[in-house]
């Protein structure tokens, strides 16, 4: 499941960066003796497939919450000075994008919560 959220976070922003991603592909299915069957990840890219619009919205986030990340350690070239220690990053817990299907007027607002605990969120629309 933790795949398919981070696969989800992926797609937002692919989505919402569709002016310059031409596509993304990749396997998702397994098998076995007898059955074929998708993985949590292939029903996360479904559901992206099936709900989208043609128009990406700008989107106004406020107040996304934020966890800390610490990126690895990078290595040295050999016989050179360890490199500096990597600071600390605040990295968002949410990802989203929206989109409008313009013929029909649908609007696909998508969230992905990547922390471990529910996340309070309010959606306000522009008429």
């Amino acid at each position: 499941m933790s795949a398919a959220l981070g696969d989800a976070a992926w797609m937002t922003g692919m989505e919402r960066n569709s002016d310059l991603v031409i596509m993304s592909c990749y396997a998702l299915i397994g098998y076995d003796a007898l059955n074929a069957y998708g993985s949590p990840a292939y029903y996360a890219q479904q559901m992206f497939s099936v709900h989208h619009g043609d128009l990406v919205l700008p989107v106004s986030p406020q107040g996304v919450p934020t966890r800390e990340w610490q990126p690895p350690a990078g290595r040295g070239a050999p016989g050179a000075p360890p490199p500096a220690t990597p600071v600390p990053q605040q990295v968002p817990t949410l990802f989203f994008d929206a989109t409008r299907d313009s013929r029909r007027g649908a609007i696909y607002l998508k969230l992905v919560n990547r922390a471990g605990t529910p996340q309070p969120v309010r959606v306000e629309t522009a008429a």
